[in-house]
């Protein structure tokens, strides 16, 4: 309604606390461009001025008659003018100059600040406007910045450095990763927030952590393990057409435990397609011993030495083709084959592979060992031996460790038969023995008494039988 009778207008002009509008902002969900300059702070002593000017401005244009201003303050809770004391001795230290107490003085005056000249410097009170200034080498910065930092004297640090000492049964980070990297495996880096469906696609039926206020929806819960975002690398570079996709991703992984958050750093790799590069000699899809030959080496990189392996269970992993894998002892993590329903529900045609570790046990290992090369001849003898089809490879060599006898170098494993002269339930298992003793030529005698005892332990802990 537009008439010439007069219309009041009314003024607000305030200033609120950055901490407080900072704190109700979130509180509440409510950020506004308003909430965001209060939040960085404005000129506490503006809101009288800036209610002036817009006055002045409204009578100028469209005339009228000012009425009172009427002010009401907590003054307990204004801030104060900023009072920071200046050194001639701190600015000479930190900008390596010398300049007149007229000149400093002008400086700071000409970007608002009062200034009294004291003894040894200056004491400076701040205007509102720049609550930024707290402390004597924001002082120092306006003057550098005025000065001209391109005037400022060049000096290199002077400082007798030495290298860190690092213990040497501690493996560096590095060094695993340069281990993995020359394995033709690529580091990713993914969030460590993750789609809660695919958590609980991938998971072991462990609700994950949620997020009270998440940046989106397919990123509301903290990672479990590496698995989810190890597999959503993997179809972002197949929906690309990429033929082999081979990533590996050190992190933290969240596991609620009661009213508390633990948080353990785990190692993931993921293998998918060719397993090398395109090549005449034809190609080869990535399988299980080559995620595990991976794997094994990392035990060797810190010297812990070799990795034990059991038959596992995962419900995002295949069975038959799942391990779980373990360092002196105690469980580190699993491998394996993603389960086909799986594979065909995310879309990927070709099998994949993965590793969730826990990183700490293979960051700190032994001090490596040395010994001299043995001058005497090694000895092989091939064993084929029946066992249940029940009794892993692993159980055979705990067996034949078990003996304690240093001449037994090691045990490979070379062929597997199951057919005609095998009982059925049962497998042929051929393997390799490697013999040598550092001090004398192992003769027929002492050969054949440890081929027999390695016969007879093989017998009382897995059943074995010599295959005739």
């Amino acid at each position: 309604l537009i008439s010439d009778r007069p219309t009041p207008v009314f003024f607000e002009s305030a200033y609120f606390d950055p901490i407080t509008t900072a704190g109700k902002a979130r509180r509440y969900g409510l950020h506004t461009d308003a909430s965001a300059r209060f939040e960085r702070g404005v000129d506490w002593q503006l809101a009288e001025r800036a209610c002036q000017r817009a006055t002045a401005l409204i009578l100028d244009i469209c005339g009228g008659v000012p009425g009172p201003v009427m002010i009401t303050d907590n003054e307990q809770a204004l801030p104060t003018l900023q009072v920071v004391t200046l050194t001639h001795a701190r600015i000479k230290q930190q900008l390596k100059i010398e300049l007149a107490s007229e000149t400093i003085q002008q400086m700071l005056q000409a970007l608002g600040f009062d200034v009294d000249v004291t003894s040894d410097g200056f004491r400076c009170v701040a205007p509102s406007w720049r609550f930024d200034i707290a402390i004597e080498q924001d002082l120092i910065e306006e003057i550098a910045r005025i000065y001209g930092y391109n005037n400022l004297p060049t000096s290199l640090p002077a400082q007798a450095l030495t290298m860190a000492a690092v213990p040497e049964a501690e493996t560096p980070l590095m060094r695993l990763k340069h281990y993995l990297v020359d394995q033709d495996v690529q580091e990713a880096v993914t969030y460590s927030f993750v789609d809660p469906a695919m958590q609980a696609l991938l998971g072991d039926g462990v609700q994950g952590v949620r997020l009270a206020n998440p940046i989106a929806s397919n990123l509301a819960e903290m990672r479990r393990s590496l698995m989810p975002g190890l597999v959503e690398a993997v179809r972002h570079n197949v929906n690309r057409q990429a033929p082999r996709v081979r990533v590996f991703e050190t992190g933290q992984c969240f596991v609620s435990s009661g009213d508390q958050l633990d948080q353990s750093e785990r190692l993931g790799i993921a293998l998918y397609g060719q397993q090398a590069p395109l090549h005449f000699s034809g190609d080869r899809l990535v399988d299980f011993f080559d995620l595990k030959g991976i794997v094994d080496g990392l035990g060797m990189v810190n010297g812990g030495g070799s990795l034990s392996w059991s038959s596992g269970e995962h419900p995002a992993l295949a069975p038959g083709q799942t391990a779980r894998v373990s360092m002196n002892g105690q469980s580190i993590g699993i491998v394996g084959r993603l389960h086909p329903r799986l594979a065909r529900e995310l879309d990927l045609p070709k099998p994949l592979f993965l590793a969730d570790l826990n990183l700490s046990p293979l960051l700190s290992g032994q001090v490596t060992a040395f010994k001299a090369i043995s001058r005497y001849p090694r000895v092989l003898r091939d064993l084929a031996v029946v066992v249940d089809d029940s009794i892993a490879w692993q159980q055979i060599v705990d067996a034949v460790e078990s003996l304690g006898d240093s001449r037994i170098q090691s045990v490979e494993l070379f062929d597997v038969y199951r057919g005609t002269g095998v009982p059925e339930g049962c497998q042929s298992l051929a393997l390799s023995l490697s013999l040598q003793d550092p001090e004398k030529t192992l003769d027929d005698v002492a050969i054949q008494e440890m081929v027999d005892q390695v016969v007879r332990t093989l017998g009382e802990q897995t059943g074995a039988e010599l295959r005739g």
